[in-house]
């Protein structure tokens, strides 16, 4: 899958490109990938939402869990 020019890569001062997870999800949705993801890939996209300041507002929709999952991720 392509994503040139449908995301925005951010460089951090190691130089690291890093994408917006809630983008990526947005993107797919968008694309119609409703692929279930896996526990980890949920909580690894959430811990990086959380990273980027995302609220859990737009964590919820963007992974479309429950506000307590999001919470109990959140404490972890």
């Amino acid at each position: 899958m392509r994503l040139e020019g449908e995301l925005t890569p951010k460089r951090d001062d190691a130089g690291v490109w890093h994408y917006d997870p809630a983008d990526v999800v947005r993107l797919l949705t968008k694309r119609g990938v409703n692929r279930p993801l896996a526990a980890g890939e949920t909580a690894a996209l959430a811990f990086q939402m959380f990273e980027h300041g995302v609220g859990l507002r737009e964590v919820v929709v963007s992974l479309q869990l429950t506000p307590e999952a999001v919470r109990a991720l959140y404490r972890d």
